[in-house]
């Protein structure tokens, strides 16, 4: 019986930390989509592309919207690799029978 209680705990242990994870990824890109929806990063490229000085003055934003998007795409790629482990976590619990009564 002990056997059980331990696996079934490690697995509820494992579902609840990918659920974690889940969530966490959910609003990571909820937060990145809604940063490209304001639109700085097409506005940085649109900088980029033209040729004034004035918008050469843009460079730094550009720079700062590249390390936030940069930034965004490794907290999801960490957050997707701690999901997945999370599921090697749950495949790699033994599953004892129960004992038969009687």
């Amino acid at each position: 019986m002990r056997d059980v209680t331990a696996s079934l705990t490690t697995q509820i242990q494992a579902l609840e930390s990918y659920n974690g994870h889940v969530q966490q990824l959910d609003q990571q890109l909820r937060d990145a989509d809604s940063t490209v929806s304001a639109g700085a990063v097409f506005d940085s490229i649109r900088g980029l592309y033209a040729s004034t000085v004035e918008d050469e003055l843009d460079t730094p934003r550009l720079q700062e919207t590249g390390d936030l998007a940069q930034a965004t795409t490794q907290a999801i790629a960490r957050m997707t690799a701690e999901a997945a482990a999370d599921l090697d976590r749950l495949l790699g619990v033994p599953n004892p029978s129960l004992p038969r009564l009687g």
